[in-house]
């Protein structure tokens, strides 16, 4: 899954996703980074039910119904940091992992290259969202016109 302009960068790129990977399913399979409650355990630090809804695109009138299911479901809540809020907020970890899968992690050689190749991430799964929740037609890339620079 690598991606780069040439192969040494393609390889690079696909070790980093490896990294990726092996460091989210570490901290995933470790019990030990989060706490197992309902909503009203942890609202005072957890993200609003309104993020929840908007994370799997939710505007129906139910909202008040789905709440209340919500608040009902035993989750896995982990802390993660709110850049435009600067803080700690509670984030249920299993329902992002059901809803995402390994979709998303970052890895960089130092929290400030994280973060930037996060933040890319989170663009790149934006993207495709959009253009596949709304069917938008998107160019192809056309295989007769790759060339192999070996």
């Amino acid at each position: 899954m690598g991606k780069g302009a040439t192969p040494a960068q393609a390889e690079a790129s696909a070790v980093m996703e490896l990294v990726e990977r092996f460091s989210f399913f570490s901290f995933y399979k470790n019990e030990a980074y989060s706490e197992i409650g309902t909503y009203d355990r942890f609202a005072d630090k957890a993200i609003g039910f309104d993020q929840i809804a908007k994370s799997v695109h939710d505007t129906s009138a139910d909202l008040d119904v789905a709440e209340q299911v919500f608040k009902t479901l035993p989750l896995r809540w982990v802390g993660a940091w709110n850049l435009s809020r600067e803080r700690e907020e509670l984030i249920p970890l299993d329902w992002f992992y059901a809803i995402n899968a390994f979709n998303g992690p970052s890895a960089g050689n130092c929290i400030p290259e994280a973060l930037c190749q996060g933040i890319c991430e989170v663009v790149e799964r934006h993207v495709s969202s959009v253009i596949s929740r709304q069917r938008i037609a998107a160019p192809r890339i056309d295989p007769t016109t790759a060339k192999d620079f070996t």
